[in-house]
C-alpha cells in the first residue's frame, strides 16, 4: 500500500486512494491481501507506471493469474 502511494502510480495519488484501490482489487477477485502485497513488493509498480499503467491495471492483471491451491485444513475422509 505504501509502495503504491510512494510511486504515485495512477489510482494511488493519496494514501486513502491507494488503500481503497487495493481493497477493491482484493474484494473483486480471489486474491488475498498477503498475495497482493507479495506481488507489489517485487517492484512491479515503478515499471507499470513507466509503461503507462495504473494500480487498477496491475491489480486486474495479478488477479487473473491462477492461484495455488491452499492445503486442506483437515484430511479427507477415509473411504469405506
Amino acid at each position: 500500500m505504501v509502495g503504491a502511494f510512494m510511486t504515485q502510480i495512477s489510482g494511488a495519488k493519496t494514501f486513502t486512494q491507494a488503500m481503497g484501490m487495493e481493497n477493491a482489487i482484493i474484494g473483486h477477485g480471489v486474491m488475498r491481501m498477503g498475495d497482493l502485497n507479495s506481488a507489489l513488493i517485487t517492484g512491479i509498480l515503478p515499471s507499470a507506471k513507466v509503461a503507462g499503467l495504473g494500480l487498477l491495471d496491475v491489480g486486474a492483471a495479478l488477479d487473473t493469474r491462477p492461484r495455488a491451491p491452499s492445503p486442506p485444513t483437515a484430511p479427507p475422509p477415509a473411504c469405506a
